[in-house]
C-alpha cells in the first residue's frame, strides 16, 4: 500500500487576440493553444516471493521471502489544449459571447501507485507444478496505474447578455462537455518473473476507456447594482 508518486510539470501557452469592426457588427477575441507535458515517476514496493517444493509429497507453495523489492515506472504523456473566445457586439445593449477548449484534468496521485497487492498468499503445499503453484497463488493482484492518461474534455459555451441600463443586466449562456474517456476499473494482464519463470498476472486497476459521455448546462443571470439608495 506504499504510494510514492512525484509528478512533474511542464506548460507553454500561447495566444493571439483579434478585432473587426469593418462590419455592422464588432467581433474580438482570441484564439490560444496550450502545450502541457507531464511525467509520472511512480515507486512502489513488493514482497517477494518464491517457490518451495515439499520433499515428502513433491507438491508445490508459494511463500514470501520477507524481502521488500522495489519498483520504479516512469511515463511522460504530452497533451495539446487549444482554446477559442469570441465576442459580438450586436448593439449597444445586447452581446453575444462563445468560448470552445479542451481542458485536461489530472487524476489524484493514490490512482498512480506503482505497488502491487497479491492478498493472502496461502502457504499450503497444494500445486502439482511450480508454475501452477506461481499462476494460482499470484495469478491477480490489485494496485495503480502509473501509466494512466489525463482526463480530456471538449467544452463549449454561448451566452447571449442584455445591457438594460448603466445598473441592470440579464443573461442566459448554455453550455456542454464532451468527455472523451469514461475511468472504470478493469483487470490488464502484467508478466511477473519470479525464481526465472514468467507469470501472467491480472491487475486490477484504474484505466482510461474509449467510452465518452456528454453533459449539458443552462444558466440564467440578473444583476443590478442600486446606484439610487443612499449611501451607507
Amino acid at each position: 500500500d506504499d504510494i510514492n508518486v512525484k509528478e512533474s510539470t511542464t506548460a507553454a501557452y500561447s495566444m493571439a487576440n483579434f478585432f473587426t469592426d469593418n462590419g455592422p457588427v464588432p467581433i474580438w477575441g482570441n484564439f490560444g493553444l496550450r502545450v502541457v507535458s507531464t511525467e509520472v515517476d511512480s515507486k512502489g514496493l513488493r514482497t517477494g516471493y518464491v517457490t518451495v517444493q515439499d520433499a515428502d509429497s513433491g507438491l508445490w507453495a508459494v511463500e514470501s521471502t520477507g524481502v521488500l523489492e522495489d519498483i520504479r515506472h516512469k511515463h511522460t504523456e504530452d497533451v495539446w489544449l487549444p482554446s477559442a473566445n469570441i465576442n459580438f457586439e450586436m448593439s449597444d445593449t445586447f452581446m453575444i459571447r462563445a468560448a470552445a477548449y479542451r481542458a485536461m484534468s489530472r487524476f489524484n496521485p493514490e490512482f498512480m501507485g506503482a505497488g502491487r497487492d497479491f492478498g493472502s498468499i496461502d502457504d499450503d503445499f497444494d500445486y502439482e507444478t511450480r508454475e501452477e503453484a506461481l499462476q494460482g497463488e499470484l495469478g491477480s493482484a490489485s494496485g495503480g496505474n502509473p501509466y494512466i492518461e489525463p482526463f480530456l474534455s471538449w467544452n463549449a459555451d454561448v451566452s447571449f447578455e442584455w445591457y438594460l441600463s448603466d445598473d441592470t443586466a440579464i443573461s442566459t449562456a448554455l453550455y456542454y462537455k464532451r468527455s472523451e474517456a469514461e475511468v472504470m476499473s478493469q483487470s490488464q494482464q502484467e508478466r511477473l518473473t519470479i525464481d526465472g519463470v514468467d507469470v501472467l498476472v491480472d491487475v486490477r486497476k484504474p484505466v482510461i476507456t474509449d467510452d465518452t459521455s456528454g453533459l449539458w448546462g443552462f444558466e440564467l443571470t440578473a444583476s443590478h447594482v442600486f446606484s439610487t439608495l443612499p449611501p451607507p
